[in-house]
């Protein structure tokens, strides 16, 4: 393994227990000032009558919403499009690092090296690749998973059931059709399509 690789590894990780640290101390803080509030009257406009508008009726209600409470859910969505921007950003920057800095061409020896058969290479490849990109994305999956949420009220779980959601949805989406061309390959009959 490249000794800047597993600098960068060794970083990410030091990084995560350092987020899962301050996520800890951030649970004790109360959500009452933070959460939106529910709406239990139900306005004149919202009533059901033969002039009714859909329109006057959302209006009605959005005027019961605190000027506060309606300028910090702005900015959780508009924060939200800027965040799309820097997950493109982020990913192109990993991908060149994976093939500038030689980490792609690393990865696919290593594969090689470990077994003759193609589809297990690329099964190998792919598991390293999901690994490193991973760890390289972290910071700023936590922060718009865990951290962001938090911050604006949206979020109850602590830091260490989120990481399970997370994992749950790594394996789950990680499903893509490498797994059962990888199980079809493995397969008795299909020897000879492994080993011509």
């Amino acid at each position: 393994m490249n000794t800047r690789l597993g600098l960068a590894l060794l970083f990410a990780l030091a990084f995560c227990f350092a987020i899962g640290s301050a996520a800890s101390a951030q649970q004790t803080t109360s959500l009452s000032d933070r959460q939106m509030p529910s709406v239990i009257t139900i306005p004149a406009e919202a009533q059901p009558s033969d002039s009714f508008s859909a329109e006057a009726a959302t209006n009605a209600y959005l005027a019961q919403i605190p000027a506060a409470a309606r300028a910090r859910s702005d900015a959780y969505f508009e924060g939200g499009y800027w965040l799309i921007l820097w997950d493109f950003l982020l990913a192109v920057i990993v991908y060149w690092a994976l093939l500038r800095l030689g980490w792609s061409a690393r990865m696919r020896r290593f594969a090689e090296h470990l077994t003759r058969v193609r589809v297990l290479q690329n099964f190998l490849y792919w598991m390293q690749f999901m690994l490193i990109t991973f760890a390289l994305t972290f910071p700023l999956t936590a922060y718009e998973g865990f951290f962001r949420e938090w911050k604006y009220g949206l979020a109850t779980q602590t830091f260490g059931a989120w990481m399970g959601d997370r994992a749950c949805d790594a394996l789950e989406s990680r499903k893509s059709p490498a797994l059962p061309a990888f199980a079809e390959a493995m397969k008795p009959g299909a020897t000879a399509l492994l080993f011509p």
